[in-house]
């Protein structure tokens, strides 16, 4: 019988983390990995009584003594794990109520990566949309079932959640995750992609993502938007570098909104500088798009 191992970075959000828990049905996983980045001593001490509030799940905590981000705290669970497959689950996010199901389904199947469509959902418990440009990758994939569908399913699902993949398949490859504050997962997300000879996806949701406006991700400092850039760039290179031409025209990959975003952020000069970096590095943008988005300077 196949095993599943999950991996959770977390940074002081004990209370979500116990609702995460609290989805997870007994008997699925083989060990559930946390890593805690270095966070506040009551946060570790929540964590700390986790395995035995949840006796039923495998719970194994890991405890960092200095902040690495979330790439460093998933690499650190990729090398301890021992099951035949892995998910990373966001310590904010949950499982959906059928998802024993669907991850055993995935696993049945004899393929590297398996994508599945997340859905997403709000702090009062509504749907969110999150979910929705991932959920149209998988649809585009299984209904069109052409080489540039499966190319923007391998590029485009940018996030390494919702995600059911093989471990052997990581470990032959050696892919981790970019060990800095900021869009850590990207490069993890594309070599997986790029990589893979044999994937699968699923429509039916294992995963929920909360739909909120903290966190790293909205982080607007210059050096974490610098970060996001240079992540971008190789991001780009990667992809232009595996695909034809073609394929990768029509993969329409452009920097308009990390310019947009540093011009609302840090200013027109800032702006600038950002656009002049991707044009260093042929990064194509569309300035006429960009334009109409800010509405000046262009």
């Amino acid at each position: 019988m196949k095993t599943l191992s999950m991996i959770i970075p977390h940074y002081n959000d004990s209370e979500r983390c116990k609702t995460l828990l609290s989805t997870i049905k007994e008997g699925l996983f083989k060990e559930i990995i946390m890593v805690d980045d270095a966070s506040e001593q009551h946060h570790v001490v929540s964590l700390q009584k986790l395995p035995q509030a949840f006796p039923h799940l495998p719970i194994q905590l890991i405890t960092l003594s200095s902040q690495g981000g979330a790439g460093k705290a998933r690499n650190i669970g990729l090398e301890v794990i021992t099951s035949d497959f892995v998910i990373f689950v966001d310590s904010d996010d949950i499982l959906t109520k059928d998802h024993d199901a669907i991850l055993k389904e995935a696993m049945d199947k004899d393929v590297d990566v398996i994508y599945c469509a997340p859905t997403s959902h709000k702090l009062d418990g509504s749907l969110g949309v999150r979910h929705t440009r991932y959920a149209s990758l998988i649809h585009d994939y299984l209904h069109q079932q052409n080489s540039l569908s499966e190319a923007k399913l391998c590029t485009h699902f940018f996030i390494p959640v919702s995600k059911v993949i093989s471990t052997s398949f990581i470990q032959k490859h050696q892919i981790r995750f970019d060990e800095v504050m900021v869009s850590n997962d990207v490069m993890f997300s594309t070599q997986v992609g790029l990589l893979t000879e044999k994937i699968a996806a699923l429509t039916t949701p294992f995963y929920s993502i909360l739909e909120h406006n903290s966190g790293l991700t909205q982080r607007k400092d210059k050096e974490s938007l610098l970060t996001r850039v240079h992540v971008f760039i190789r991001f780009v290179k990667a992809t232009q570098n595996h695909y034809d031409k073609v394929v990768f025209k029509k993969l329409n990959i452009r920097g308009d909104s990390l310019v947009i975003q540093a011009y609302k952020a840090q200013g027109k000069a800032f702006a600038k500088e950002v656009l002049h970096i991707f044009r260093q590095h042929h990064v194509h943008v569309s300035s006429i798009k960009v334009f109409l988005k800010i509405k000046q300077w262009i």
